[in-house]
């Protein structure tokens, strides 16, 4: 029966790897899937076939020598018995019987084997919607689309069947596990299994993070690792009154500390080139350029949304815009006038500019590659973001290819300097979103302010604002601009 069964699932595995040869997407990530996805299910059904035989036979042995003990017993005190012959046996199998019993207590045979197969078989239908576009897959075109959700979710699932492993399943013989599982959580962004259904606490303890970091001037952004219980800030300058853990004032976190480390952050503005059309103020210099990043309705104006520091003219106040002030026309990168600057904002929540498009211009409101932006905004949350974690960016500074990245951050503080390293003008942005790139180069990069970032199905998730050149871009909400200045998209 085992064998039969053995059979049938390599069947179903090698129709997987047949359908993976004819995946439209490149070698490298046919590799990945191939390592990430089939050799984990091979795994996981090959321990939790090991673990079943285990689990089976020593219920045999078990169920037998518990047959076996009150029978020798009887044997050895009846009126024939002339020897304790039957009785010494009888002692050995009760002895075999107690070791046997204890060692299925320990080693967990049924529960292994339970988490096993239940993870193998999440992998399969994880690897069941991917391959057929189904499921929590239907929104993407293509597999090339879906794969870096594809690959984050089963690392979820490997990552998931670790933890449960750890806390409910691991034996004394499994002591060597805990530093390996530590290792693999550390790499992992996901929310630490103890918040799990208790979204309000994880809101409570990233509220009174930000309010600590507003009050830090110092610290350009911070990211938290709830998993670690980790909390990272990035500095413009150093800091020396930062405490080594933060604990938390509301009641409902009492106990409750996270560790703080520091890094240096170069945060700063994007704003010289764009990923689609290249905007600036036209009485800048030529070299500042921004971005113009989505076509927009305002009533029955059109407009284009792009940050207010691509298009402010230094005459122009950062608090209160007033097309009294002049210089507002806005030019492309070959110096036509493409229209005004209608509306424009810098506050606590915004960097945002609406450019009302003159009459004379015509304009395509699809990005390049024929890519339309159709989908309405979504309010990102703590509860919801993981569900539009994969975005992108149209860079025109890269050929105008398609930039990668992971939403990993809501609802976040940051301070950008808006000045020069000499003469810094650190001014603070509250309720951003946070996007790592997932490549060796940057998600966004000098040039991309005012760069919309989309879902691969066609979400609009914000304008990019800034970063840190580096490890993390800075994306102000669509849903925010949207319900500030009334706008729709074209």
């Amino acid at each position: 029966m085992n064998r039969n069964l053995d059979q049938l699932l390599n069947q179903r595995i090698t129709g997987y790897e047949e359908a993976l040869a004819t995946l439209p997407i490149s070698e490298i990530r046919r590799k990945q899937i191939q390592t990430d996805f089939i050799v984990s299910v091979r795994l996981m059904e090959t321990l939790a076939n090991r673990n079943l035989r285990a689990n089976d036979w020593s219920n045999v042995i078990v169920i037998i020598l518990s047959a076996l003990v009150p029978v020798l017993i009887n044997f050895s005190t009846g009126p024939d018995n002339e020897d304790d012959k039957y009785l010494g046996v009888a002692t050995v199998c009760s002895v075999l019987l107690a070791i046997g019993n204890a060692l299925r207590q320990s080693y967990k045979f049924r529960e292994k084997w339970i988490s096993y197969k239940h993870t193998a078989e999440l992998l399969l239908i994880e690897g069941q919607n991917y391959f057929s576009l189904s499921g929590k897959y239907l929104k993407y075109p293509t597999h090339d689309d879906a794969f870096a959700t594809f690959i984050a979710n089963i690392g979820n699932l490997r990552l998931n069947q670790l933890n449960n492993y750890k806390k409910e399943i691991a034996s004394d013989s499994d002591a060597d596990l805990g530093p390996r599982t530590e290792t693999v959580v550390a790499s992992k962004p996901i929310v630490s299994a103890e918040f799990v259904g208790e979204p309000s606490k994880i809101k409570l303890i990233n509220k009174e993070i930000n309010a600590f970091v507003k009050s830090k001037t110092e610290v350009s952004y911070s990211e938290t690792d709830h998993q670690r219980r980790l909390i990272t800030l990035y500095l413009h300058a150093s800091l020396h009154d930062l405490p080594e853990k933060l604990k938390f004032a509301h009641e409902d976190l009492e106990g409750i500390a996270y560790r703080v480390r520091t890094e240096k952050s170069g945060a700063e503005l994007h704003g010289i080139f764009s990923p689609s059309a290249g905007v600036k103020n036209a009485d800048l210099p030529a070299s500042e350029f921004g971005s113009a990043g989505c076509f927009c309705k305002k009533g029955d104006a059109f407009v284009f949304i792009t940050c207010y520091h691509s298009v402010k003219h230094p005459s122009q106040s950062w608090n209160s815009f007033s097309t009294a002030d002049g210089f507002d026309k806005v030019i492309t990168t070959d110096s036509t006038i493409v229209g005004t600057i209608l509306e424009a904002e810098k506050s606590d929540t915004m960097d945002i500019a609406l450019v009302q498009i003159s009459e004379k211009i015509q304009f395509e409101s699809l990005f390049p590659n024929h890519l339309k932006i159709s989908a309405q905004p979504v309010y990102l949350d703590a509860e919801n973001f993981e569900n539009y974690q994969e975005v992108c960016i149209i860079s025109r500074t890269r050929g105008y290819k398609k930039i990668y990245g992971r939403l990993a951050e809501v609802d976040k503080p940051i301070t950008l300097n808006y000045g020069t390293t000499d003469e810094p003008d650190y001014k603070d942005i509250d309720g951003m979103l946070l996007v790592h790139g997932i490549s060796t180069e940057p998600f966004s990069k000098k040039g991309d302010s005012g760069s919309l970032v989309f879902t691969p199905s066609g979400t609009p998730i914000g304008i990019v604002v800034g970063g840190d050149a580096e490890r993390c871009s800075f994306v102000i909400p669509f849903s925010s601009i949207a319900d500030r200045f009334a706008v729709e998209l074209v």
